[in-house]
């Protein structure tokens, strides 16, 4: 399941009670700030 079915699916269930969903990401630039490297981890990805 993707992680948007995920969310429907619990949004279906709780309505619009509080939900905590986590996620994680990173930048990482050199020292003139250029980015050198954005990611973003969904679940089921590496």
């Amino acid at each position: 399941m993707s992680t948007l079915g995920y969310v429907c699916d619990l949004r279906a269930a709780v309505g619009a009670r509080p939900v905590n969903l986590i996620g994680v990401g990173a930048v990482i630039t050199n020292p003139r700030g250029h980015v050198l490297l954005g990611r973003r981890a969904v679940q089921g990805s590496v």
